[in-house]
């Protein structure tokens, strides 16, 4: 019965940074002597402020149409799923019933899911009316960012706008940790609506490493804007008993049990910042930085950053653990 505090707004803490700044310089000035300059990388200046969000920051309250009214809890009976009442959808799940909760999703209800990680509350991401529905459930600030849920790396790159060095950089980190615990931050297409970002040009997103979840995922076909599935400032749920306990005021509110989560901390939060030749760690969780060292450096030993991107790089190298541990609060 393992629950873990809820580490929200994490875009304020003081950012940890896995630099390239390291033993392969030398290499990479090479590389890039051996080709024409390009242009570089068009990505934001100011990585310490990506959220700089709303300027109130206190919880959303405003009324939407359709929302949550006195709904209570119930135990875990399959109840027919126009039913008003918040419950718990048990294990095992038939397909049809991914199919009728993906459609529900589309159609702007929220849907509570299990990730390795801890529970989410699922919103259709590119749905801004549906996503508040997720800050006025759980009373969260306006100005606190989702992370956008997807079932694999193609469907995140359709959320990103990435330069081909972010490019290199982002699926070297995805093919080594998604699906996992790993929630990377980009440049913001425009699909992306400002209500997911706090009103900034970045988003997050993860592949959860969760059957469930990817089951989901796939059904729905949208991305999911996920927080974790408790009230803001509460513990974040590591069973569907504990979403129940704490969202059960949500009319209709659907969860799917997935059991006890096994990583039961947030994911790690980590933003690409290749103009200033690193990867800014926004909040530590589930993925270790180690982890994000080895895949850089693997990225590296396999040419993944090579000569078409050389003259971004020059002056850099592989992950600097130094570096990345001396700024780990």
């Amino acid at each position: 019965d393992r629950r873990v505090p809820a580490s929200s707004r994490w875009f304020h803490l003081p950012p940890r940074v896995i630099a390239f700044d390291g033993g392969l310089a030398a290499m990479l000035k090479r590389l890039a002597a051996s080709q024409a300059a390009g242009s570089p990388s068009k990505v934001g200046k100011r990585p310490a402020a990506l959220f700089d969000g709303l300027a109130n920051g206190a919880p959303c309250t405003a009324p939407i149409k359709g929302a949550s009214g006195t709904g209570g809890a119930t135990g875990s009976d399959q109840k027919p799923l126009d039913d008003d009442e918040a419950r718990i959808l048990r294990q095992p799940i038939a397909i049809e019933q991914y199919q009728t909760l993906g459609a529900r999703l589309r159609g702007g209800e929220l849907v509570s899911f299990p990730t390795e990680t801890v529970y989410g509350l699922g919103a259709n991401g590119l749905d801004a009316t549906a996503v508040l529905k997720i800050f006025r459930a759980k009373g969260r600030p306006l100005n606190d960012p989702c992370i956008l849920h997807v079932p694999n790396v193609e469907r995140a790159l359709e959320l990103l706008e990435l330069s081909s060095l972010e490019r290199a950089v982002f699926e070297a980190l995805t093919s080594k940790i998604w699906p996992g615990p790993l929630s990377v931050v980009g440049r913001a297409r425009s699909v992306v609506p400002k209500e997911v970002t706090a009103q900034t040009d970045f988003v997050a997103v993860r592949c959860p490493n969760h059957p469930v979840a990817l089951e989901l995922l796939r059904a729905a076909n949208v991305p999911l804007a996920a927080p974790s599935a408790n009230r803001f400032g509460h513990i974040s749920p590591t069973r569907a008993e504990h979403v129940l306990e704490d969202l059960g005021h949500w009319r209709g509110l659907q969860i799917l049990d997935g059991g006890a989560c096994g990583v039961g901390i947030e994911s790690t939060v980590a933003k690409l910042d290749i103009e200033n030749r690193r990867v800014l760690v926004l909040r530590k969780g589930g993925a270790t930085l180690e982890m994000l060292e080895a895949a850089l450096e693997e990225g590296f030993a396999h040419g993944a950053f090579g000569a078409s991107a050389a003259h971004t790089l020059v002056g850099t190298s592989a992950v600097s653990s130094t570096v990345a541990r001396r700024t780990v609060c």
